[in-house]
């Protein structure tokens, strides 16, 4: 699984909508939807946002994916 799938499921498992993590991020829903596609890296700053909104460590992302920071 890729850093992309993973962060797709980890936003629904949370019952999120990517508008609402959009938001939350500062970015537009249309990146986030590249970012979860992985046709856009995301960038440190807005992986470890994301890891404290989902209660997970960076370190168990890359793990479970391929991880590519931007």
């Amino acid at each position: 699984m890729n850093i992309g799938e993973t962060l797709k499921n980890l936003r629904k498992q949370n019952g999120l909508k990517q508008a609402e993590v959009a938001l939350y991020l500062g970015v537009d829903q249309s990146l986030l939807a590249k970012i979860e596609s992985n046709e856009r890296t995301i960038s440190s700053t807005n992986l470890a946002k994301l890891c404290a909104l989902y209660g997970v460590e960076i370190d168990s992302l890359s793990e479970n994916s391929d991880l590519n920071l931007g």
